[in-house]
């Protein structure tokens, strides 16, 4: 349960503390049975998330105001895996109510905005061939960021269920 709680908005639920509302951090840790202290202290957050979350923070505050605002351009397919994330987690999950979802619903129109936001500042902004490589480097720098936190829950995932099957297969 706390890989999902992971998976589903990274560290945004402990590191620095986020913008997602507290009581969507309790209402989530409720339904899924999880402390909410343990929640807190970030203890179930998978290192790989950490690391990359930590290294995108790190690069926004070390980068120049330019390159912080392009790498959020990745939000351009927010909309549609926000759309998929709602849907999946109302078809499998119990505890994925109108509540549980708000975060992601609202994240729909507001990376829209904040997409056609970037895009307009950057196209104004990025004025010389130097510009825009950094435009292009961490637009990559922040894709391979999301890789990373993907290939880490992934990972996660796949290694328990080949111990299921395994666990299965022995106790015929």
């Amino acid at each position: 349960a706390s890989a999902i709680l992971s998976g589903l908005v990274g560290s945004e639920m402990c590191i620095r503390d986020s913008n997602i509302i507290p009581q969507l951090r309790n209402y989530w840790s409720e339904k899924l049975n999880l402390d909410l202290e343990y929640v807190k202290s970030c203890k179930g957050l998978l290192p790989a998330t950490k690391f990359a979350v930590d290294a995108y923070v790190n690069f926004v505050e070390n980068k120049s105001l330019l390159e912080g605002i392009a790498s959020s351009l990745t939000e351009i397919y927010a909309p549609a895996i926000h759309q998929e994330r709602i849907a999946g987690l109302s078809k499998y999950y119990d505890w994925a109510d109108d509540y549980a979802l708000a975060y992601f619903k609202k994240r729909i129109n507001q990376a829209r905005r904040d997409v056609e936001f970037g895009r307009e500042w950057v196209i104004k902004n990025a004025i010389s061939r130097s510009d825009q490589e950094a435009v292009l480097n961490a637009v990559k720098f922040k894709t391979e960021v999301l890789w990373a936190q993907l290939d880490a829950l992934y990972e996660l995932l796949s290694d328990k269920r080949k111990k299921k099957v395994k666990n299965e297969f022995e106790s015929f």
